[in-house]
């Protein structure tokens, strides 16, 4: 009964801490379809009682409100940044919210293409994303596909994307939304680097260590 109370009292203040004064809607800002990747976390694990960077990863959005908001989970291998981020993605309600695997170019340009096929709306769209597979040119095919994901997300308000298992940054940085063309959302980043809390894109760096002895008896 604790841990489930203990689990509202997060819940109830990330959504305070998330709430921000609303503004006219603009065209843009139209109502659209949900899109959220599915954030599978175990049932049950010592990884899931760890309400502290829950608040954490909330305060760090809530620092910095404008325009495109990332925060870094670094630990070592094992540490549960993965189920940690997937546990904070799974208490928003983020209309587009989405796990790119950047474990190498690969896995992150098939997150990527899975990204635009689940925001695209019209056979149009669609048909264009499955054209990028003939494009036989790699440097050709990553910018279409970098352009078709920053036009979708430009009309989504309020995103959030998680990169998992990042390297180093420099692996993602082509394909991570830094700048007004990609509108206006947060980012979570899992990686071993401590050194990304030195990067200009990433607001807060958040330290994710070994589960404490109160968090293992919970």
């Amino acid at each position: 009964i604790f841990g489930v109370l203990v689990c509202l009292f997060v819940l109830i203040l990330i959504q305070y801490l998330e709430r921000t004064p609303r503004a006219k809607l603009s065209a843009a800002d139209a109502p659209k379809g949900v899109v959220r990747w599915d954030f599978v976390i175990p049932k049950e694990s010592s990884f899931l009682n760890r309400s502290d960077l829950l608040i954490q990863i909330a305060s760090g959005f809530r620092k910095h409100t404008a325009g495109i908001q990332t925060v870094a989970l670094v630990g070592l291998g094992g540490s549960g940044k993965t189920t940690l981020a997937r546990q904070y993605a799974r208490l928003q309600k983020n209309p587009v919210a989405w796990e790119l695997n950047a474990e190498t170019k690969e896995s992150l340009m098939g997150s990527m293409e899975a990204l635009a096929y689940a925001l695209s709306e019209t056979l149009e769209e669609k048909k264009n994303i499955k054209k990028l597979q003939d494009i036989k040119n790699p440097q050709e095919r990553e910018e279409k596909l970098i352009q078709l994901v920053k036009l979708f997300l430009k009309t989504r308000r309020n995103w959030l994307l998680v990169y998992d298992n990042v390297e180093k940054f420099g692996d993602i940085e082509k394909f991570f939304p830094c700048d007004p063309s990609w509108g206006k959302g947060n980012v979570i980043i899992t990686t071993r680097d401590s050194n990304i809390q030195n990067n200009n894109h990433v607001n807060s760096a958040i330290q994710v260590g070994e589960l404490s002895a109160k968090d293992k008896l919970d």
